[in-house]
Order: C-alpha cells, then sequence, then structure tokens
C-alpha cells in the first residue's frame, strides 16, 4: 500500500483569521439643563471634527465623542458642557425638546441655538439629516 497524495493545506489554515476591529472610542458626559438652558462651548477643535445635533424626548443633555474627539477634555458647570481639544471624530449632541434655550459655540462662533420651540442653525454647510442637523467645524 502506498500512501496517498499529501493533502492541501486548506486556505483557512494558511492564512490566520483576522482580528475584529477595535471598538471605537467613545467619551462624554450628561448634565441637566439650568433653568431651562444650557450651552455647549467646543474650544481647539481638530480638522475633520463633526457636530450632530438631535432633539430628544429626554430630560438631560446627552453629549458624546466618538474617535479621536473622544479624547478630548469635557467640563461641565450647571447647564453648560464645555470641550477642548476635539480631534477628527464626531461629537453627538442630544438636546431635550423641553430645553427653552440652548446654544452650540465653537470656538468664539455660535453654530446653533433654540429658544423656545424655534433652532436657528448659524453654521457653515450645516446639513439636516431628518431630525439632526450635521455640521463640520473648522478649527
Amino acid at each position: 500500500a502506498s500512501p496517498g497524495p499529501a493533502a492541501a493545506p486548506s486556505p483557512a489554515a494558511a492564512h490566520p483569521p483576522e482580528a475584529p476591529p477595535a471598538p471605537e472610542s467613545v467619551a462624554g458626559v450628561e448634565i441637566r439643563p439650568h433653568e431651562g438652558a444650557v450651552r455647549v462651548m467646543l474650544g481647539q477643535v481638530g480638522p475633520g471634527l463633526r457636530v450632530r445635533v438631535r432633539l430628544a424626548d429626554a430630560e438631560h443633555v446627552d453629549v458624546r465623542a466618538t474617535g479621536a474627539a473622544a479624547d478630548a477634555q469635557f467640563r461641565t458647570a450647571p447647564g453648560r458642557v464645555s470641550i477642548t481639544g476635539a480631534a477628527e471624530g464626531e461629537i453627538v449632541i442630544a438636546l431635550p425638546r423641553a430645553v427653552r434655550r440652548a446654544a452650540i459655540v465653537v470656538g468664539d462662533r455660535t453654530y446653533m441655538t433654540k429658544d423656545g420651540e424655534q433652532l436657528h442653525v448659524l453654521a457653515p454647510a450645516a446639513d439636516t439629516a431628518g431630525a439632526e442637523i450635521v455640521f463640520p467645524v473648522a478649527p
């Protein structure tokens, strides 16, 4: 009896499976509006940062950063969130519908305000995607 032909290695054995992608970095805070108002301020932003604002049926303002923006520093005060050093990535702001007054400020420029039921988008190149407002920010 002669040995049969050698079995070819399976493709799976030749190339080990790829590791699953690392989970995306996320950081953020939640705050309560102060006397019906909230202010979100972004300073020292990097190129490629995008801000997404949506109205939410919630009591808290939820601010989350993803990608490299998750390395930013977050500071809070009553009715206020300050984010410094957000790089490329995205900042997502869930703004309660019940908030009477709100402002999203990048550097020294106001990008969006809310006064009662009225939203005022002042950001250049803003895009409304359904119930969301999305805008790139310039450093």
